[in-house]
């Protein structure tokens, strides 16, 4: 028996108690804060109607012909207040007044976006802070067929149709990570969507064997959208689009800290692999960049650990950028006083093992070159 002054009040049968966690014990009542309501009032009905009977009590004549279309199944809801009603339950409120419950066991794939598990995702929502940073960050839900409320189908709605957006006005850049390339292109995701780069979009190197992208995170704009594939993304696109401005604008003189992601390779034309640099990420302003450390740019460590096949990927690594070529960003780890002079002596390196590669391969296979020297007495000779 509830011990208040609402004890003799009989509750409607159709309304709502869910949003009180145990029922209403007449003193708990919710705030719905995403009524927009008159200086002092408040609303802590949570009913499809509480926009349309608040308005008709303020005196709005056509309140009664209010239909609200928040929800639809092809739709989904802007977020204004979360609550935690139970360890597997999230009561969620909508812009348009609007309430339905979130089943937390199925929104494993939209904790991860941000890090966390469920119950690390209950601590932040039951933290008024974090919960208010949530928020802040325009959050959708979508209603599916079954009645409950669905966050990362929300997420993924919303995503939807910024990419749709992005075809026609590219004003933006995303984070990509490619998870397999194929025959044609690479599959990647983008913040939980799946999405397609064809080689032709992909700015990399035509010579550059594509396992060396698998795992690593580029940016890339939205191109188009297709049935069979889904969205379209294009790295040159963005490499045309925002890169060159950007990196106009990064240090050239100082330091940075950067992140080895990856090693660069391509066929050798006397078999086997072709080791030609360290692809190095780097961060800016909440932005990441990635450039190619050339072998010929390395320090004497690092260029031992390269030819050696030990450089590990994910290690820190000190670089300077060298130069800024358009799109491209070209780093050294050698300070620059003394840069000039050890590129030179890595080129000689490079050109010496180039000569022995050649002659072992011409060897192995029964190719008799001549030199030029010969060549030109040769042809003297039959001018003569």
């Amino acid at each position: 028996m509830i011990n208040s002054v609402y004890a003799h009040v009989t509750p409607l049968k159709d309304f709502d108690w869910s949003v009180y966690e145990n029922g209403f014990n007449g003193s708990n009542l919710v705030e719905n804060k995403s009524i927009k309501t008159k200086k002092g009032d408040k609303i802590y009905c949570h009913e499809k109607y509480a926009t349309s009977v608040y308005k008709k009590l303020n005196g709005d004549k056509n309140s009664e012909n209010v239909e609200i279309k928040d929800f639809s199944l092809n739709g989904a809801s802007k977020v204004v207040a979360m609550e935690i009603l139970n360890n597997d339950e999230m009561l969620v409120s909508t812009a348009g007044g609007n309430a339905t419950v979130v089943n937390l066991n199925k929104e494993n794939k939209f904790f991860e976006l941000y890090g966390g598990d469920k119950n690390s995702f209950i601590h932040w929502i039951n933290n008024p802070d974090t919960n208010k940073q949530f928020i802040d960050m325009d959050l959708m839900v979508k209603v599916n067929k079954n009645g409950k409320g669905s966050m990362i189908d929300g997420h993924t709605y919303k995503l939807y149709k910024e990419y749709q957006e992005q075809i026609e006005k590219p004003t933006k850049a995303y984070y990509g990570k490619v998870n397999a390339c194929h025959r044609g292109g690479f599959t990647l995701e983008l913040q939980g969507v799946r999405a397609f780069m064809p080689y032709s979009l992909s700015g990399i190197e035509r010579d550059t064997d594509p396992e060396t992208i698998v795992g690593t995170t580029l940016e890339v704009m939205i191109d188009s959208y297709s049935k069979k594939s889904g969205f379209i993304v294009s790295r040159k696109k963005y490499l045309r689009f925002i890169l060159p401005a950007q990196l106009a604008k990064l240090d050239t003189t100082n330091p940075w800290n950067g992140t080895i992601t990856g090693v660069g390779a391509k066929d050798s034309p006397y078999g086997g692999k072709k080791y030609f640099g360290i692809f190095i990420e780097i961060e800016a302003d909440g932005n990441k960049y990635t450039g190619l450390m050339h072998k010929t740019l390395m320090s004497d460590k690092t260029y031992a650990d390269f030819k050696a096949l030990e450089t590990q990927v994910g290690s820190p690594i000190s670089v300077w950028i060298h130069e800024v070529a358009g799109d491209r960003i070209v780093f050294s780890d050698i300070e620059p006083e003394n840069r000039e002079e050890i590129s030179k002596i890595r080129e000689a390196q490079e050109e010496e093992e180039k000569k022995k590669l050649e002659l072992k391969y011409n060897k192995e296979h029964g190719i008799h070159k001549v030199s030029e020297e010969k060549l030109d007495q040769l042809v003297n000779h039959f001018n003569g």
